[in-house]
């Protein structure tokens, strides 16, 4: 009787299911990252806005002549302004307009709501699903 030898190692199809798990679970990962990402820029726009909102505030209270800019240009007097919060800020989100525009505000009976991306930031209005 012929003495049968064990094979030692993966077979080629063995290796193949193990690379396609493993590249499955690496897409999988990279898209709850994304995810994860994007959920907490829009997070930061949401503070932002409250930041500007409450530095609009300071400068109003310390008699700084605060202007709508609902027209989506700059601050009115970012210098001024710069003294209360950072001026230049962005929206982070693609969600509020990333890259496209910057936060804009205005001033309605004493309440100051920031705009970005089209959309209300500040207050935060509940979104619906």
């Amino acid at each position: 009787m012929g003495k049968m030898r064990k094979r030692k190692g993966f077979t080629l199809i063995e290796i193949l299911i193990s690379v396609a798990i493993l590249l499955a679970l690496t897409f999988i990962g990279a898209f709850k990252f994304i995810n994860v990402v994007e959920e907490n820029n829009v997070k930061i726009d949401v503070i932002n806005a409250k930041t500007i909102a409450d530095g609009i505030n300071m400068a109003m209270l310390s008699g700084v002549t605060v202007s709508d800019n609902t027209s989506g240009s700059a601050l009115t007097n970012p210098k001024e302004l710069s003294k209360f919060f950072d001026t230049t800020v962005t929206p982070k989100s693609k969600k509020y307009g990333k890259d496209k525009g910057s936060y804009t505000y205005s001033i309605k009976e004493q309440e100051i709501y920031i705009y970005a991306g089209g959309q209300q930031l500040y207050p935060l209005i509940a979104e619906t699903s």
